[in-house]
């Protein structure tokens, strides 16, 4: 069975549990149904970076990217989730092309909605930087940081911080991205007091749209 069935079968699994009224089941049994829908949601996030590591390996050469037109879109994307959390995210960038692909909005989206997930801060600052033959693209914040033990294993495949949820893959999947177009990504102490993340991509000297 191919991952897109099995995410169809999670979804179908989903619709059905989202229609059973809980309201009239007694407390065990709405416990064991809340249960259910933790596990395949769990499930399906799996296959859903399962299917992103897929694309990696398939992904084939590149193109020219205008960075500034990206961010600028993910961070709308963002804006209202952040806002919820009360957290401002700023931006100061410059018109900027790298060599990359489709891949990388998940790339920048992974680091963004992380920082507002998980850094319990009130500023995300992002910023992009040209280089010599690279530009550098800064996502920052102002939270509560990470040991010095876990920054050493931040993007090991199946790492995950001491109150983290997730599956393990988010930050793993930003280094093998950054790395399938030619770049690298480097985690270190923010200046403003949480973590930020390095990702230096090729420049292209080609048009961008």
């Amino acid at each position: 069975m191919c991952i897109r069935d099995r995410k169809n079968k999670t979804h179908i699994i989903q619709s059905y549990l989202d229609l059973i009224d809980r309201t009239s089941l007694d407390s065990d049994t709405a416990q064991y149904i809340e249960r259910t829908v933790s596990v395949n949601k769990t499930g399906q996030q799996l296959l859903e970076k399962v299917g992103k590591l897929r694309e990696i390996e398939q992904e084939a050469g590149q193109r020219p990217v205008n960075i500034d037109r990206l961010l600028t879109t993910i961070m709308a994307r963002y804006e209202a989730s952040a806002s919820e959390r009360g957290i401002d995210i700023t931006y100061s960038g410059e018109p900027s092309r790298v060599e990359g692909g489709e891949l990388l909005e998940e790339l920048f989206s992974n680091l963004i909605e992380n920082a507002i997930i998980h850094s319990r801060g009130s500023l995300i600052r992002i910023s992009v930087e040209r280089l010599d033959g690279e530009t550098c693209v800064s996502v920052e914040d102002d939270g509560q940081g990470i040991g010095e033990g876990e920054m050493a294993n931040l993007f090991n495949k199946g790492f995950k911080g001491k109150d983290s949820k997730g599956l393990g893959i988010g930050t793993y999947l930003i280094k093998k991205i950054a790395e399938t177009y030619g770049g690298k990504v480097h985690a270190l102490n923010s200046g403003l007091g949480g973590v930020r993340f390095d990702v230096y991509l090729l420049s292209s000297a080609s048009s961008a749209k």
